[in-house]
C-alpha cells in the first residue's frame, strides 16, 4: 500500500508497478505486447514525462504515473486513484 510517509521515489515506484501490473493483466483497452513493457529508471526522463513504455500493433507508447499527493484513502486531499497521462502542462517546473 502506498501511504503518505513513503518517500516520494518509493511512492513513484510503487505507483509504476501498479499500472505495469495493470498493463500486463489486460486492464486497459489498448492491447499490450506484454514482452514490451519497461519501466523508465532514468530520472530525467522521468522528468520529462516518460515512467512506462510500451508497444501495441507495434507502436511505441510512453505513459506517465501519477498519484494524489498522498496516494491513499482516508486524507482529505486524496482519493485514492492513480492517474496515467501522456504529457502534462507544468510551467512552474514543480517535480
Amino acid at each position: 500500500m502506498i501511504s503518505e510517509e513513503m518517500a516520494e521515489k518509493w511512492k513513484g515506484d510503487l505507483a509504476q508497478i501498479v499500472v505495469e501490473d495493470a498493463l500486463r493483466k489486460g486492464k486497459f483497452s489498448i492491447p499490450v505486447d506484454i514482452g514490451s513493457i519497461q519501466l523508465v529508471k532514468d530520472i530525467k526522463k522521468q522528468i520529462d514525462g516518460m515512467d512506462i513504455i510500451f508497444t501495441s500493433y507495434g507502436w511505441v507508447f510512453g505513459i506517465q504515473v501519477k498519484c494524489d499527493y498522498c496516494a491513499g484513502r482516508g486524507h482529505p486531499d486524496c482519493t485514492g486513484n492513480l492517474f496515467i497521462q501522456i504529457e502534462e502542462r507544468n510551467p512552474n517546473c514543480i517535480y
